[in-house]
């Protein structure tokens, strides 16, 4: 949506990036682009690099988490390579136990983030939980995840048998197919089981989060929140405000 790179980062979305371990990589991504992209900028456009780096356009796109610096006293580092969120009592729902939605599943429950998996097709949910065990496991091999921590991610992530198993989830990621229709189903099917200020993101790449909010009864909790695949190895979200999102969001 066009609208998206002129908005700011959203709240509740936000926390979520940060809970599972995006603002640290945002953060070293930003340090690295002003000292290496700066001066290139500048030669090139002389006296408008400081107005292109820190432009509402690049903020929105760069900076997936609100406390993605040191400074921000909501920034914690928890021990190994997760970071803790400013508040772990976020519950996230994940819909689709795909590629991507596994991938969601793992980086949340890493951050500390409890984790209710659901897919359509029996038992991909269950499969999925299972893939990312053993990738938990395989970075315990590495020497790059405490086994405790790994158990415990892994514990975190439930596989639910319906949708309306995500009732009191704060927020729900929508990770199915890329059609429209379905993710108009999926949607209206989550609004009706969610409480009215849980926030629904999609991870849609092609589709545009206004149209899918167009069929929600209440399209200002309507967000998109696009992970890159692999997610474990990609520390990039991009984060989406459609024009019908709430600016409480």
């Amino acid at each position: 949506d066009a609208h998206a790179i002129r908005a700011g980062p959203l709240d509740v979305v936000g926390r979520i990036a940060l809970a599972i371990g995006l603002a640290q990589a945002v953060q070293r991504a930003f340090e690295v682009f002003e000292a290496e992209q700066q001066r290139a900028i500048e030669q090139r456009y002389p006296g408008h690099a400081s107005d292109l780096l820190h432009s509402p356009a690049s903020k929105a796109l760069i900076l997936s988490a609100p406390a993605w610096n040191k400074g921000h006293p909501g920034h914690k580092r928890a021990k190994g390579a997760i970071v803790a969120a400013t508040e772990n009592d976020l519950t996230i729902g994940i819909v689709g136990a795909g590629a991507m939605g596994r991938g969601i599943a793992q980086v949340a429950a890493s951050g500390g983030l409890a984790v209710r998996l659901y897919d359509a097709q029996e038992g991909a949910a269950e499969a999925g939980r299972e893939f990312v065990a053993q990738m938990l496991a395989r970075q315990v091999e590495k020497g790059r995840l405490e086994e405790a921590d790994a158990a415990a991610a892994k514990a975190r992530i439930e596989v639910v048998a319906g949708l309306e198993a995500l009732a009191g989830c704060q927020a729900v990621v929508e990770a199915v197919v890329e059609d429209l229709g379905v993710k108009h189903q999926v949607f209206q099917a989550l609004e009706a089981v969610l409480d009215d200020d849980a926030v629904i993101a999609s991870n849609t790449s092609s589709i545009r989060i206004a149209s899918i909010a167009a069929a929600c009864t209440r399209p200002g909790r309507i967000a998109g929140m696009h992970f890159f695949n692999p997610v474990p190895l990609m520390p990039l979200v991009e984060v989406i405000r459609a024009p019908q999102t709430g600016a409480d969001v």
